[in-house]
């Protein structure tokens, strides 16, 4: 995945006074040095950019419900078998709402939502024990089910398990980005974007795969059952990405690049399911950190 902007996948909502450091505490003399309250202070990172429901009376007292009408989005240009999956009752309409804006805009992309949710996993197996130790081991694990939750809501499997249809993208960046206003109060048309199998972004899906496998494994002792659903969705995701090979940028070209080759997501989302006791060993290891072409990964996980 190639960016052409900072990384900010942002995030989720609710209520969580257990472990709330109030922000007013914050300062940086006092703090010099405090990694615990910084490891805990960055979760909040993803509350202020929450979408849906259950985010009124949160944590952060500035944020609430926004793009509730998310719930009943256009199924828009979708047709054929998938959208018999994604609109059953045909009425024309389907629940994406929920999951995280992207960068201070109000968009939804999965592409950056699966990379916080692999990072966040990845935080949490290279540190064993860490949001433990800072206190907000309860924080860590509603951001990861907030994010985790909507890439499976938005995944539409058949009957047989397989992939029918991603909705991708939730917001045309062009209009989101002619105004500036709260979430709270917009009302502006949010179109989904879809990916399918005759037209699918292979990076995508698999880092859609990476984050909820990195899901599975923070879920795998404290919610077996859930980290197994994550685990499903993950290699279903991996599945759809590397057979349906395609570089659909519908909804994110301009904001995101995926041009460049897939593999690297793909490794990752292979390494996870592993780690899981849910896949093998992951094949796609780059030849001198380099995978044939001019794509060096010594900048990114590697």
């Amino acid at each position: 995945m190639k960016l052409t902007k900072k990384i900010a996948a942002a995030a989720a909502s609710a209520v969580m006074a257990v472990n709330s450091i109030p922000m007013a505490s914050f300062n940086a003399a006092a703090a010099d040095h405090n990694y615990m309250e910084a490891l805990a202070m960055s979760l909040y990172f993803f509350d202020s950019n929450a979408c849906g429901k259950g985010i009124t009376d949160g944590p952060l007292t500035w944020r609430g419900d926004c793009h509730t009408y998310d719930g009943e989005a256009s199924v828009g240009s979708l047709d054929g078998s998938a959208k018999s999956i994604v609109d059953p009752d045909g009425d024309g309409k389907v629940d994406v709402s929920g999951g995280w804006h992207d960068a201070g805009d109000h968009i939804k992309f999965n592409l950056t939502i699966g990379f916080a949710l692999s990072s966040l996993g990845i935080s949490d197996y290279l540190n064993p024990g860490i949001y433990e130790k800072a206190n907000c081991r309860d924080h860590f694990e509603y951001e990861m089910r907030w994010g985790a939750d909507y890439l499976m809501k938005t995944t539409f499997l058949d009957d047989s398990g397989k992939v029918a249809a991603v909705a991708h993208t939730i917001a045309d960046g062009g209009t989101d980005h002619s105004f500036w206003t709260a979430p709270e109060v917009q009302t502006y048309d949010r179109p989904i974007f879809w990916l399918t199998a005759s037209d699918n972004n292979s990076s995508v899906s698999c880092e859609m795969a990476a984050g909820l496998g990195a899901a599975a494994y923070v879920f795998k002792d404290s919610d077996p059952e859930y980290s197994a659903k994550c685990a499903k969705y993950a290699k279903a995701l991996l599945e759809f990405g590397t057979k349906h090979v395609g570089n659909n940028t519908g909804g994110i070209g301009g904001f995101y690049s995926t041009d460049a080759q897939y593999q690297d997501e793909e490794a990752i989302a292979q390494a996870w399911l592993w780690i899981v006791g849910e896949g093998d060993k992951p094949t796609r290891v780059p030849k001198n950190k380099d995978y044939g072409g001019s794509q060096y990964d010594g900048w990114v996980y590697s």
